[in-house]
């Protein structure tokens, strides 16, 4: 049985079809969810100025907040009650170089002091 000549182009159209669409959906989720593309271990090492600690590193990152720091409940606890006035300052992160790169992992306690 030989099939009709528009029959096999309008399935080769039907499957060019899901094609372009998987493309254009792969295109929008990599570049305009937010997620991305991860960068790679090395990527991330050198973008962050770090100093060996152990067998961890130790990174600075400065905050400012416009919490209630004279709470030490709110500070302490992230609370949402607000202050009068901007605090900053700064914190140290011991972060294992093993550590995997991917969303979410700063929830990963045991990967970070």
């Amino acid at each position: 049985m030989k099939l009709p000549y528009r029959t096999l182009l309008l399935a080769v159209l039907y499957i060019a079809s899901l094609v372009v669409v998987a493309v254009v959906a792969a295109y929008y989720g990599r570049n305009f969810t937010g997620m991305g593309p991860v960068p790679t271990r090395s990527a991330f090492a050198g973008r962050l100025p770090s100093v060996p600690d152990g067998d961890m590193r130790r990174f600075q990152f400065f905050y400012a907040t416009n919490r209630d720091t004279k709470d030490p409940e709110t500070f302490q606890g992230q609370g949402n009650k607000l202050g009068t006035e901007i605090s900053t300052g700064t914190f140290d992160v011991r972060i294992s170089p093993y550590m995997p790169i991917m969303p979410r992992v700063w929830f990963d306690t045991k990967q970070r002091q």
